[in-house]
């Protein structure tokens, strides 16, 4: 069949599940890392060790889900939206952490 000329042809595409999980992670990371902040603000600084543990399981969840948006560009027929957005989330989150560690640590 002969597609007349103008007729939009739209590819059947689909939002990657592993796109959209990397992208909750990150949202959940930012909320907790929102949450030690104003912990630790209203503490003076002296949040204690659960804040450091949390904080650290912020850290390995921001990698976790890095690589996990990495996985979802693997992906055949997907939209990018979701992985390059839990991508760029997660990286940035990470960055920010180990930032944050190295000036804890005095680097």
């Amino acid at each position: 069949m002969k597609r007349k000329k103008g007729e939009i042809h739209f590819q059947a595409r689909k939002h990657s599940v592993s796109g959209n999980l990397s992208v909750f992670i990150a949202l959940l990371n930012l909320t907790v890392l929102g949450a030690l902040a104003w912990t630790s603000g209203l503490n003076d600084g002296s949040s204690g060790m659960a804040a450091g543990v949390v904080g650290i399981l912020v850290f390995l969840s921001c990698a976790c889900g890095f690589m996990i948006a990495l996985y979802s560009f693997g992906g055949k027929g997907i939209y990018y939206t979701a992985s390059v957005a839990g991508l760029l989330m997660n990286g940035i989150l990470f960055a920010v952490c180990l930032g944050l560690y190295l000036i804890g640590a005095g680097i």
